[in-house]
């Protein structure tokens, strides 16, 4: 799913997808793909780094940013962009063979 969100935020899709997004990449699918990353990064610390610790400010940073997020995919999430974005996510591996 990583690797699916990384190449819509860097908008270098892979020749297979690239026909099914609009082009240019929409700012808010961009930005979807950027914060789930960003997010998912952040989880990831949190799960498995016993020694890190976070304070109000980065957990608010967190909420911040999952708000936005979600307010981007509200603007997105009935177009064609975002039913490709959905199935890259799932399909990535397996569209990768």
């Amino acid at each position: 799913m990583k690797q699916a969100a990384k190449s819509f935020e860097s908008r270098h899709l892979p020749d297979h997808i690239r026909p099914f997004v609009t082009d240019p990449m929409p700012a808010a699918l961009v930005s979807v793909a950027r914060s789930f990353v960003r997010l998912q990064d952040e989880r990831h610390k949190a799960d498995y780094d016993v020694a890190l610790r976070f304070d109000r400010a980065a957990a608010q940073d967190a909420v911040a940013l999952a708000t936005q997020l979600f307010a981007d995919w509200d603007a997105i999430k009935n177009t064609e962009d975002a039913h490709v974005f959905l199935a890259s996510l799932m399909f990535w591996k397996l569209w990768s063979k």
